[in-house]
């Protein structure tokens, strides 16, 4: 959360088109999460209550363990990746090095490979905890999925600008990224975003960080007020929010366009028309990492894509028949 209030998780100008007119934002110190605090020799990371999750005594990890693909973005940016030995879901991320292992998929932590890793530093999401209760290695618990803006998001680089010895660097590159964000006039489309997980309909929170990606590139969000995190959807809620959306955003991370028949069917057989996809193919585009640290980039992209109809760099118009 911000101070100054699942994913997901969202360019370039077309030759004789404009730049969207840009609303000004206030001082880069707004913009600090309320989720991490660094201090000169540690760290500690919060809930969004402001309890404690964990605290770090700050050293010079060299073996590193990365439990979540988006903080692989922070560490990359910092050009740390050195440090880092395993990665969980890599296959979801463009180009990693293969001296980082894989340590798992999906929902499955392998900890016989962490183990044989002896890494001096696990970061994780505090929800994972109870996985790794028997390695005894130092943990840093960072749950960046409740931070719901953009640009709050964009500062855990700080933390991890601390944890790898690379403030000053964390710093300026958290600077640039505030400096290039802008909030856009507004298109009158709206925007839904449905998944369908085992018979089980999901809708993103009005707070969430992808509502808010959204409504900054000057976009209605169709999702649920008043709510930080995904909802359960009946099924005919789940019709409604279909058919009441001009368009359909959708994520896929597999390598081609496979995940349109795998993920879609269901909203194809409620759409009482034709379904208009705002589609992105997050590992072509390498969207987990950049959408973080280029938020920016990512909303200008999306704005342009809605309002010219041409494919841009992270997104594109797919019309899928009914």
């Amino acid at each position: 959360m911000c101070k100054w209030g699942f994913f997901i998780v969202l360019s370039f100008l077309l030759g004789c088109s404009q730049s969207p007119k840009k609303k000004s934002l206030n001082a880069v110190s707004n913009f600090q999460s309320d989720l991490f605090e660094v201090k000169k020799d540690s760290v500690f990371t919060y809930t969004f209550n402001h309890e404690v999750l964990s605290s770090l005594e700050l050293s010079s990890f060299r073996k590193v363990v990365l439990l979540s693909t988006p903080f692989y973005a922070y560490v990359e940016k910092l050009g740390a990746e050195n440090k880092v030995v395993g990665l969980f879901n890599k296959s979801r991320v463009g180009n990693v090095s293969d001296s980082i292992m894989s340590i798992g998929e999906g929902s499955e932590i392998d900890i016989e490979r962490i183990i044989s890793l002896n890494p001096d530093l696990i970061i994780c999401n505090s929800y994972q905890l109870e996985a790794l209760e028997s390695i005894r290695t130092a943990k840093l618990l960072v749950d960046d999925f409740n931070e719901s803006s953009p640009l709050c998001k964009a500062s855990v680089i700080n933390l991890f600008g601390a944890v790898f010895s690379k403030r000053v660097k964390s710093k300026l590159i958290f600077d640039s990224i505030v400096k290039s964000y802008a909030k856009l006039d507004f298109l009158d489309y709206s925007i839904g975003q449905l998944n369908n997980f085992g018979g089980v309909w999901y809708q993103p929170g009005c707070e969430t960080y992808l509502a808010n990606l959204v409504k900054d590139a000057g976009l209605q969000m169709n999702c649920v007020d008043g709510r930080k995190t995904s909802v359960v959807l009946s099924q005919e809620e789940a019709l409604v929010a279909i058919n009441n959306s001009d368009y359909l955003l959708f994520f896929d991370w597999k390598k081609t366009e496979e995940g349109l028949n795998d993920r879609l069917t269901e909203a194809r057989r409620l759409s009482k028309n034709n379904l208009k996809i705002i589609y992105c193919n997050t590992y072509q585009s390498e969207f987990f990492q950049k959408s973080i640290l280029m938020p920016g980039k990512i909303i200008n992209d999306l704005n342009k894509v809605v309002k010219t109809k041409k494919e841009g760099e992270f997104f594109k118009i797919i019309n899928l028949e009914k």
